[in-house]
This record gives structure tokens, sequence and C-alpha cells, in this order.
């Protein structure tokens, strides 16, 4: 998984946004898209411990997402839902 730091590279946030919006437009019963969703709120997580608290808003929102729009039978929902708290709670 990527981190904030990879191969000895600090992520770019254009990047992280890009890969952010190509994961926020895979359609919403794309069997993967909440898993990328948590992955890249992951990696924003990370991210926003070094920068600013837009990355740390992104990152609430692209949990919420995930929650959001995660199916009633979706087994993981009580993680995305863990994620988003976490994240919502250190705003």
């Amino acid at each position: 998984m990527l981190s904030a730091q990879t191969a000895g590279h600090k992520l770019d946030s254009n990047v992280l946004n890009d890969l952010c919006q190509s994961t926020q437009s895979l359609p919403n019963v794309h069997p993967m898209r909440l898993i990328f969703l948590v992955g890249v709120g992951d990696i924003y997580m990370e991210f926003c411990q070094h920068q600013s608290e837009d990355a740390l808003d992104k990152t609430v929102h692209i949990y919420e997402d995930a929650m959001l729009n995660a199916p009633w039978n979706d087994t993981q929902t009580h993680i995305y839902a863990g994620k988003y708290g976490g994240a919502k709670g250190d705003c």
C-alpha cells in the first residue's frame, strides 16, 4: 500500500486528488469502489499528518462516501463507519 512517503519520494497533493477523483468517479455498484475509497482515505489520513486541514477534511468526506454508499449487506460497513468516526474525531 502507498504511504505518504513511498520509496523516498513524497506524494504530491495533486496525485492524491487525482487518485481520489478517479476512485469517486467509479459507479457506486463497482465491487471494489468502497475498498478503493478506504485505501485512498487511509493515504489521505497519513498525508494529512504532514499537511493541512484540507487533507483531513477530504479524508472525512472520503470515509463518509464509503460509509453512506455501502449496500445493506456489505460486511465491511463497520470498518467504513469506524474510519469515518476516527477521522471526524481528528477534526
